[in-house]
């Protein structure tokens, strides 16, 4: 996700899959990385394994981003996810 001007960023919320018929712990995505892209350069910030909830929030030391990024590595299904929403939060 580009940002409309770098900005500072210290924490991303991720809502996956995550219903009564499709719930988290079944079907959400259950590994990833969060990047920023600071002058330039990708930099992991934050790696969440084994996600089982339909909403995570990762926090880390403040940047200045011009862009984020969520890498799938795994869901708990094996099969596919979903990212339902994205915040992007800095302070």
């Amino acid at each position: 996700m580009e940002l409309a001007q770098p900005a500072p960023v210290d924490r991303v919320t991720l809502h996956t899959l995550d219903s009564a018929r499709y719930p988290a712990a079944g079907n959400g995505l259950r590994d990833y990385d969060v990047r920023v892209r600071v002058g330039g350069e990708w930099r992991t910030v934050a790696e969440v394994r084994g996600n089982v909830v339909g909403v995570v929030e990762s926090r880390f030391d403040s940047v200045v981003a011009e862009a984020v990024e969520i890498v799938g590595l795994a869901s708990n299904d094996g099969n596919y996810s979903r990212i339902v929403e994205l915040e992007v939060r800095g302070g």
